[in-house]
């Protein structure tokens, strides 16, 4: 017999003892994920992209004057696809346009941490590989690059968070084929609750603590020994396996 409550049940971050107090930006690396035309017009565009490209172009000012490294992250599906970065498709938006300095890698990948130089270009700035340091992560799409990247930074012994207002995803079908409502990182319209994970999700910039945090080693550890790992899957672009 299947039974429902109302109660939430304690949420998985709480359970395992990792610490949920917010990371400060000054001591964090902004990671600036797939803000490219891609998702503003065409096949691609997505509910809600231009009010996370506000947010996030609001955060990108905020890092620059707090001295925060960012990193830049494009994705290159190929010639002719909405992906193409040598178009202008797949141009990165000029709201949110790097800056002389801050580097810009590529990824074919939703994982922005699988076969590029991100894990080299971080540690290079001191944020290695188990160092249990923040990594402050906004972009397109939420269901698929967002996410992957922040459980990738996980994986790696990092503490990624969410700045779930710069971020925006696709409206969605259900098995049975009616709509899902947009996620609650658009706080503005109601939504089930996202997946449990071991990143964050803040809603809004506010929400980033002036206080810095430090990993419990520890209870990472544990939860990363818990994870398996997905199973080996015929590579696609984004594009291609994005629902």
């Amino acid at each position: 017999m299947t039974t429902h409550t109302t109660t939430p049940a304690t949420p998985l971050r709480t359970v395992i003892g990792l610490d949920d107090r917010l990371p400060r930006l000054a001591d964090s690396v902004l990671l600036m994920i797939d803000f490219q035309n891609t998702y503003r017009t065409g096949v691609m565009a997505l509910d809600g992209a231009e009010e996370a490209l506000a947010s996030a172009a609001d955060l990108l000012r905020r890092a620059r004057a707090a001295g925060t490294p960012v990193i830049h992250i494009v994705n290159d599906g190929g010639p002719g696809t909405p992906y193409d970065i040598r178009a202008d498709i797949g141009a990165i938006s000029p709201e949110v346009a790097p800056l002389a300095g801050e580097p810009v890698l590529v990824k074919t990948f939703p994982d922005a941490f699988h076969a590029t130089e991100l894990t080299a270009t971080l540690t290079a700035l001191g944020f290695a590989p188990e160092s249990g340091k923040d990594l402050v992560l906004a972009g397109f799409m939420t269901h698929m690059c967002v996410t992957f990247t922040a459980q990738g930074a996980f994986r790696l012994g990092y503490r990624p968070t969410v700045v779930a207002s710069t971020t925006a995803t696709r409206p969605l079908t259900a098995p049975d084929g009616t709509l899902l409502p947009r996620p609650p990182s658009q706080p503005d319209r109601p939504g089930a609750d996202p997946p449990e994970g071991p990143h964050r999700v803040v809603r809004a910039l506010r929400q980033l603590g002036s206080d810095g945090v430090q990993a419990r080693r520890r209870a990472v550890r544990a939860v990363r020994t818990a994870w398996t790992r997905m199973p080996a899957r015929r590579k696609r672009t984004p594009w291609q396996m994005a629902a």
